[in-house]
């Protein structure tokens, strides 16, 4: 988050350029991924953390402050899925 200074012709807007890690806490510079994100497709972009490693996903909100947040492995995801028990699946073929 930025913060305002008031002079007296209006209004200056200063802002934060520092994201931290939802992992680890480490501070890293968000200038050098600010043109990427405005171009991407999606509205997000993912990045490795330089301190942990892991992999971070970046976007804005709508008042156009970045908003890190923590992405799933895909491993975690399936160790979190609930397995289905065996033979309830409808696959044609099967014999009834």
């Amino acid at each position: 988050m930025g913060y305002a200074l008031f002079v007296e012709d209006g209004i200056i807007d200063i802002a934060d350029t520092l994201i931290r890690c939802p992992i680890c806490g480490k501070t890293f510079d968000a200038n050098k991924y600010d043109l990427r994100l405005h171009n991407a497709k999606k509205s997000y972009i993912t990045i490795k953390c330089e301190g942990c490693k892991n992999r971070i996903g970046l976007t804005m909100d709508m008042h156009c402050d970045m908003v890190v947040f923590e992405l799933e492995n895909y491993e975690t995801r399936i160790k979190r899925r609930p397995e289905s028990p065996a033979g309830s699946g409808n696959i044609k073929g099967d014999a009834k």
